[in-house]
């Protein structure tokens, strides 16, 4: 289990130590040139930020090295190294691809932080009611700046402003950002808290800022600042909590609406597309790729939902009952945004292909044992491909299976979708019996 990290161990006034930690952010140093993400350590990264400004490095006692995954756990015994000389020359014999503490001393780590939300990492602390006690270290004497801070400004002073979303970083639970308050001379990093907002969210900020029609943030925030200089940030923005689940769902509708918009350019013979691939041939638009999860039944629930969708209950009936668990819904994106659902019966695969909006159901079968499905989702591509690609489209592809001119295709058959009739039928039962009919 335990492994050597670094080839000389060295004695500090705390003990020994194995190994001199560079801490921050982003990511924790064992050497200048090697490290491993913060998000690779069990360090509450989303719940606490460390002081930007000044360069922090921990002495620690390795406990535990496991080989098969790589995790080396450790016990900080020294917060505040002051003589990194080995730190330059430290260099792991083996790959350390995580890392996780022993509880963090609390009167040590919380002098350290710039901003922090202490109840979602409690259980990682030891002394977590030390709130009010700092255990001091050797520092410099208070310079004159200091001083005049704490002579300057009521304790918690308050300060107000405008930050842009670009300019923000979205986390689990809260946003943060960094801001130079002129009134101290210096850079501080803010929190805000939201338990709506997700890491995914940070590639799509830009999308919040046109959802509240504004580029900006008003921020409203209490700097506290210790005796000893050290400041405590509190902040709070309108704005961001106006990031709900009601306008996290209008995005999504929103998001998922720019799919039915123009391709960018694309390959002839490419004419289906997952939902993960669709989000790449979106024109002239930031897509990051599907950041809400959803699935391909909420997407055709969504652009679907419109009651002016003249096929809105054949969408919704095809993606909901009739698709197949194991299959995903692909879909075709010019001239005519559509849905290909894959139904199996006992005897037949069915390839039915729905545009939006369409006034007709087109449906290709296939034998199950015929070929593989990977084979026959490769014919009904090459078959709406050459739709796509003709000028006449559906039009002349309809009549050159009326004068049996294609060969080597699959069994086809369309089904047009009846408008309420004068004798009282419901189309759509109609044509929702007719399907049935044929899906045996």
């Amino acid at each position: 289990m335990g492994e050597t990290l670094v080839e000389n161990t060295f004695k500090d006034s705390m003990g020994p130590l194995d190994i001199i930690l560079k801490i921050s952010n982003e990511r924790v140093f064992f050497s200048p040139t090697i490290s491993i993400g913060i998000g690779n350590t069990d360090i509450p990264y989303s719940s606490l930020r460390f002081q930007s400004h000044r360069e922090i490095f921990w002495g620690a006692r390795m406990d535990a090295f496991n080989d098969e995954t790589g995790c080396l756990k450790v016990t900080v015994k020294d917060y505040n190294v002051t003589d990194i000389s080995k730190f330059n020359d430290q260099k792991p014999k083996k790959e350390v691809k995580r890392l996780e503490f022993k509880k963090f001393d609390w009167r040590y780590l919380e002098p350290q932080l710039s901003s922090y939300t202490k109840v979602f990492f409690i259980e990682m602390l030891e002394n977590a009611d030390e709130q009010f006690i700092r255990i001091e270290t050797p520092k410099k004497k208070s310079t004159s700046f200091q001083s005049h801070l704490q002579k300057s400004f009521k304790n918690p002073f308050s300060v107000e402003f405008e930050h842009s979303f670009d300019n923000a970083r979205f986390l689990l639970g809260h946003i943060t950002f960094e801001k130079h308050i002129s009134e101290l001379g210096e850079i501080l990093t803010f929190r805000i808290d939201n338990a709506h907002v997700l890491p995914e969210f940070d590639s799509i900020k830009s999308w919040f800022s046109k959802k509240l029609k504004r580029p900006s943030f008003h921020v409203k925030a209490e700097i506290h600042i210790g005796h000893d200089g050290m400041k405590k940030v509190i902040a709070a923005s309108d704005e961001i909590d106006l990031i709900t689940p009601e306008l996290i769902d209008r995005l999504k509708h929103d998001w998922t609406r720019v799919l039915t918009e123009e391709p960018k350019s694309q390959d002839k013979n490419k004419s289906l597309f997952t939902i993960e691939e669709i989000y790449s041939q979106v024109k002239g638009k930031e897509i990051i790729g599907n950041i809400f999860g959803q699935s391909d039944k909420e997407i055709v629930d969504i652009l679907s939902g419109d009651a002016t969708v003249r096929n809105r209950k054949e969408l919704e009936f095809l993606s909901g009952t009739k698709q197949s668990l194991v299959q995903k819904i692909r879909y075709t994106l010019k001239p005519n945004f559509g849905f290909l659902f894959f139904v199996q019966s006992d005897v037949s695969n069915y390839f039915i292909w729905e545009l939006l909006n369409s006034n007709a159901t087109y449906i290709w079968n296939f034998s199950k044992h015929q070929e593989t499905i990977d084979l026959q989702y490769h014919c009904i591509e090459k078959i709406i491909s050459s739709i796509k690609n003709s000028s006449r489209g559906r039009e002349e592809y309809l009549k050159l299976r009326a004068r049996g001119a294609v060969i080597g295709e699959p069994g086809f058959i369309r089904l047009i979708h009846q408008k309420l009739g004068s004798s009282g039928k419901d189309g759509y039962l109609e044509w929702l019996a007719e399907l049935e009919s044929i899906l045996k």
